[in-house]
């Protein structure tokens, strides 16, 4: 293990691990470039009626940091993210809700009906932007959860399916693979047009290559 993971993942205090995570990769994404789509019918979109990000959970990295970038779009919008009630989640928590519009929903791996129960009052709120990983928070990576789904019935939200990608990455040894874009990288980001559960024609298989990898 290479020691600096070492000593964030066992030495380090969530608190210090979470100041530490954040400004590296502040400064990592801070030498990236973004091209986005689809963020201004996003926001227009969340004015009128609730709506669910949809993202991979080894897609997660530049998010964060994207919204920030984009403040001038996202106006008074505050977006919510699931987390694990892990050690590890506790540390992505914390960088979350260091952010003015971020907060974090903890719930445990195994209280996926807390979770969902959490999400739809949320999103009923029409308060957050709910930001989730269909395969999270501990996977199989690539395997889309029923939740969803149900969260977006019971609150009438849209889904909006998103996407990144660029020429040069690092992949972790997690079991998501998670994705971090190498500095000074071209990061294309593509959040793709509304999916509604209610829609007849709807279908799980729309979701799924909406979020191709």
């Amino acid at each position: 293990m290479h020691p600096l993971k070492k000593w964030l993942k066992h030495k380090a205090t969530p608190a210090v691990a979470a100041f530490a995570i954040k400004y590296l990769l502040r400064i990592l994404i801070s030498t990236c470039k973004f091209h986005q789509q689809g963020l201004e019918r996003l926001i227009e979109h969340a004015k009128k009626a609730p709506c669910i990000l949809v993202l991979w959970h080894n897609r997660i990295v530049p998010i964060i940091d994207f919204m920030r970038r984009y403040d001038n779009l996202t106006g008074s919008s505050f977006f919510a993210i699931f987390v694990s009630k892990s050690r590890d989640g506790e540390i992505l928590s914390r960088i979350i809700e260091s952010f003015d519009r971020g907060k974090s929903i903890r719930v445990a791996h195994y209280a996926r009906n807390e979770a969902l129960r959490e999400a739809i009052k949320e999103l009923k709120r029409k308060k957050y932007i709910l930001v989730y990983t269909p395969d999270g928070p501990r996977g199989p990576k690539y395997s889309m959860k029923p939740g969803i789904f149900l969260a977006a019935k019971e609150s009438g939200a849209d889904l909006f399916p998103l996407n990144w990608h660029c020429e040069s990455y690092w992949e972790l040894d997690s079991w998501d693979n998670l994705r971090i874009p190498k500095p000074f990288s071209t990061i294309h980001v593509d959040i793709g047009d509304p999916l509604t559960i209610a829609d007849n024609h709807f279908s799980q298989n729309q979701l799924e290559e909406a979020l191709k990898t």
